[in-house]
């Protein structure tokens, strides 16, 4: 029969719990203090940290958005309006616009907008509630197309300024690379946006080759402590070959493939140098270092102290 927790192993697993339940939340911020025992529970917080750690920078991620290998590519535009929500000003890197930008200038917003966007527009500023006021409409493009904005409108309080109103709008923009047959022309004319965005000079071509760098990505997170072996290896083993490991890992990553296992290896390391009571020596070997030397160098240049100095 297993021995009741004691007071401090339950006040640990309560802790254990409220991690769980801010990453939940979304909320990859918060950490459980590790402590000097050597037992399941710190195990477990060892583990709950270092799983925090990794999903903190996954959700940084998430928005960043890599130019050559996205699907969508989000872009802003934005509107000052004065007290008639005439147009004073826009700013906007879009040319698909159905009228010029200086052209604008004077012209109500409404006639930015298509039929039924013009309608949903007119009823919404008329009884505005609270800003900021979020609406989805369509904005008029060329070739009479018309090109999905999620808007914010906020009122401004502008000092020896005409500009009442601010609208912030994000349009969602597909990129293709390729075409086929099962495009229609309708279709092409609407998304292709391949004149804003040059992929000719990527080395990664499809998503077969980006679906590969990040098989290989996992795989390094997987095994940091193995030994890589040969980039010619490693791309034969994964099905591509050298060229396209070495410079698509670094265009997708930004980091080299060694450099990526090293920062592995040490972020890893520096969780166990200062959450637990292993010998340094010991955590050297787990992260796949030959020698106690190489590994303090490495650590101390990453981190600016050695595994011992931290451990104080």
């Amino acid at each position: 029969m297993e021995s009741p927790l004691n007071t401090n192993d339950q006040k640990r697993l309560s802790l254990i719990k409220k991690m769980i339940i801010e990453m939940g939340g979304e909320n990859f911020d918060y950490r459980v203090p590790t402590s000097s025992n050597n037992d399941l529970i710190e195990a477990i917080t060892i583990s709950i940290n270092m799983l925090a750690d990794k999903l903190s920078e996954s959700y940084k991620n998430r928005y960043l958005v890599h130019s050559r290998q996205i699907y969508e590519h989000l872009t802003d535009v934005a509107f000052l309006l004065d007290e008639d929500f005439k147009i004073l000003q826009v700013s906007s890197t879009y040319t698909g616009l159905s009228t010029k930008e200086s052209q604008l200038i004077g012209k109500p917003f409404l006639k930015l907008l298509d039929e039924e966007s013009q309608q949903q527009w007119s009823e919404a500023i008329t009884k505005i509630v609270q800003f900021p006021l979020k609406l989805h409409l369509q904005l008029k493009a060329k070739k009479k197309l018309s090109q999905p904005l999620t808007i914010f409108l906020n009122e401004l309080t502008p000092q020896n300024s005409q500009a009442k109103y601010l609208i912030t709008g994000i349009r969602t923009v597909t990129i293709r690379e390729h075409w086929n047959d099962s495009v229609s022309h309708t279709d092409e004319a609407l998304y292709d946006y391949s004149k804003f965005l040059d992929l000719s000079d990527s080395v990664l071509k499809n998503e077969e080759d980006i679906s590969i760098i990040k098989e290989i990505h996992a795989h390094i997170e997987k095994n940091r402590a193995d030994a890589l072996g040969s980039l010619q290896k490693l791309a034969n083993d994964f099905g591509t070959n050298e060229f396209k490991l070495k410079n698509g890992f670094k265009e997708l990553y930004g980091i080299t493939v060694f450099k990526f296992q090293m920062e592995e290896r040490l972020i890893h390391a520096k969780v166990l140098v200062e959450s637990t009571s292993i010998p340094i020596k010991s955590i050297a070997v787990m992260m796949g270092f030959k020698t106690l030397a190489h590994f303090s160098r490495s650590f101390k240049k990453r981190f600016g102290s050695n595994p011992r100095e931290m451990r104080k």
